[in-house]
């Protein structure tokens, strides 16, 4: 995942506004094949957060809100044959987002879960609901104001 955000609000509660690009995907095996699915998604999201410590060289922090994705690829690989797989996934999903982390001068630590709330899978009475679940850990640097 990378992209860049945009911090807005006090020291104590912050909104914070993302846009992310980042590759999410799954790996099974079948009949003896190895298959990756992966897909590239551009997502924007809206989280608020609190500073729980808030001092003048770190922070410790908490947040949480809500995202959509939207599909810009996706392929599946099978023993290394790629195919284009847009057609059986879905343009968009929508996302909760839970996290926290930890500021040291300008430098920003971070765990998030981010939970897909849309089954990506577009097949019409799909016996399998397919989300987009994830756990990241990101690092990044904030200019100083």
């Amino acid at each position: 995942v990378g992209g860049v955000f945009y911090l807005f609000g006090n020291h104590r509660v912050k909104g914070q506004l993302e846009g992310l690009l980042g590759r999410k995907g799954a790996r099974t095996k079948a009949n003896g094949s190895r298959i990756d699915a992966r897909i590239l998604y551009f997502e924007v999201h809206l989280l608020l957060g609190s500073n729980m410590v808030d001092r003048a060289q770190h922070s410790v922090f908490i947040s949480g809100g809500g995202g959509l994705a939207a599909r810009w690829a996706s392929s599946t690989v099978t023993d290394g044959v790629s195919e284009d797989s847009r057609v059986t996934t879905k343009h968009h999903d929508l996302e909760w987002i839970v996290g926290g982390g930890f500021t040291h001068d300008h430098l920003i630590f971070e765990g998030r879960y981010t939970r897909g709330l849309m089954n990506v899978d577009p097949t019409k009475d799909a016996v399998v609901k397919i989300t987009n679940d994830s756990v990241s850990v990101t690092a990044g640097y904030q200019a100083p104001v």
